[in-house]
C-alpha cells in the first residue's frame, strides 16, 4: 500500500510543478522555476517515485525555510498566483507525507544545505540579476535597511540555514523515524 500511495503522491507533486512551470512560462517568468521551494516541489516528485528518503529530506527542509520567506514576500506585496500555492503549501504536505512513509534519514541537513548553495550559484549563471532569486545577488529588499552587507547577509543566513536543516532533521527523525526504522515516534 505504501509504494502506491508514494506513486499517487509523487505524481500529483508532479502536477504541481508542472502547473506551476506552465505559468511561469506563459507569464514570461520561467527563471521562477529555479526558486527553491519550486524545485523542491520537483524533488519532492522524484523522491515519491524513486523512494528516495534523502532527496525527500532535502525537498522537506528546503520547503520549511523558503515557504515562510515566500509569506514574507507575499506579505511585502507580492502577487498571490494559485500554482505557488501548489508548489509551496502542496509539496509541504507531500513531502511531509513522504518524510511519514519514508522516514528521515539522519546526516541530511548539512547535503540539503550544500545542495541548496549549488542551485544558488546554478541561479546565479543562469538568471537576471535585477531578479535575485534564490538571493544570489544580493540582500533581500525588505532586508536591506536590517543588514546592507551581502556577505553578512550571506553568512548569517547560512548559520541559520544549516541550525534549521539540523532542527527539522532532528524533529523529524523524532516524530517520523528514520528509514532503517520507519516507526513514528519517540524513540
Amino acid at each position: 500500500m505504501r509504494e502506491k500511495a508514494l506513486r499517487v503522491t509523487g505524481a500529483l507533486a508532479a502536477v504541481f510543478f508542472v502547473s506551476h512551470a506552465i505559468r511561469c512560462v506563459r507569464t514570461g517568468h520561467p527563471q521562477d522555476l529555479l526558486w527553491c521551494c519550486n524545485v523542491a516541489c520537483a524533488l519532492v516528485a522524484g523522491a515519491h517515485l524513486a523512494r528516495s528518503p534523502k532527496l525527500n529530506a532535502v525537498a522537506l527542509m528546503w520547503l520549511v525555510i523558503g515557504n515562510p520567506c515566500w509569506v514574507i514576500d507575499i506579505m511585502a506585496g507580492s502577487e498571490l498566483e494559485p500554482t505557488t500555492c501548489l508548489t509551496h503549501v502542496g509539496a509541504l504536505v507531500l513531502a511531509i507525507v513522504g518524510a511519514w512513509a519514508l522516514g528521515m534519514p539522519s546526516g541530511v541537513w548539512w547535503k540539503a544545505m550544500a545542495a541548496l548553495v549549488a542551485l544558488q550559484q546554478l541561479t546565479r549563471l543562469v538568471t537576471p540579476r535585477a531578479e535575485n532569486i534564490n538571493l544570489a545577488f544580493d540582500v533581500y529588499t525588505t532586508t536591506k535597511t536590517t543588514i546592507p552587507s551581502y556577505p553578512a547577509y550571506y553568512a548569517l543566513l547560512t548559520v541559520v540555514f544549516l541550525a534549521s536543516f539540523f532542527a527539522v532533521e532532528r524533529a523529524t527523525i523524532w516524530l517520523a523515524g528514520s528509514p532503517q526504522n520507519s516507526a513514528p515516534g519517540p524513540k
